[in-house]
């Protein structure tokens, strides 16, 4: 029996009940499968809201890499949805999402830390992104105290749109020698957006 159905099955104990039941939509015999299209996959090892920053991130090194010296950076602040600046942006007011001490779980969930490491390096790895002398090298530490994000309205409702599928977000970085420059990002790599066709892919300047 899977592991889902029974009185001591995952419905009974995690969802609705032992009495629960679910329609699931399946493919008629010959139709193509598409549900695939419709996951959310992740490229980078991070919280699934930081993929498109690291995107928007590996961009900026590569064609502006004086920013990634926090002598010639002002602030970053990052516009983004409703979720992102509360959850892991400076909207959840925890310290520990700016510490170098802080835990890889938490760094995991600091857009303003994954920002910056991917920025400065223009990758990002599931282990050396995170590891504590990564975190505390005095460059990473000075120019991530410069990042903030903000929620924006027009990401928020874009977030939560049910016809577009995009996860949009922007950034607008003061550097000390160019005005300030926005980047909108509107889908991370492996999203639907990203594969499936007649979909606007990448990103935009």
């Amino acid at each position: 029996m899977p592991i889902y159905e029974g009185e001591d099955g995952v419905i009974a104990w995690m969802l609705d009940g032992p009495d629960a039941s679910y329609t699931v939509p399946l493919p008629t015999p010959g139709e193509t499968k598409r549900a695939i299209m419709d996951t959310y996959t992740k490229e980078h090892s991070a919280e699934y809201q930081a993929q498109a920053w690291i995107d928007l991130a590996r961009k900026l090194h590569g064609e502006h890499p004086e920013v990634t010296d926090p002598a010639n950076v002002e602030s970053v602040l990052i516009k983004t949805s409703h979720h992102t600046h509360y959850v892991i942006g400076s909207g959840a007011n925890d310290p520990q999402k700016y510490s170098p001490t802080a835990s890889r779980e938490t760094l995991d969930h600091s857009i303003p830390y994954i920002f910056t490491v991917a920025l400065q390096d223009g990758a990002w790895h599931h282990v050396d992104s995170y590891a504590p002398e990564r975190a505390a090298r005095p460059d990473t530490v000075d120019l991530w105290h410069k990042v903030t994000t903000v929620e924006d309205p027009e990401w928020t409702r874009r977030y939560h749109s049910s016809t577009s599928r995009r996860r949009p977000s922007a950034e607008r970085l003061s550097s000390r020698s160019r005005t300030a420059r926005s980047s909108p990002t509107r889908s991370p790599s492996p999203t639907p957006t990203r594969w499936a066709p007649g979909r606007s892919h990448g990103s935009s300047t």
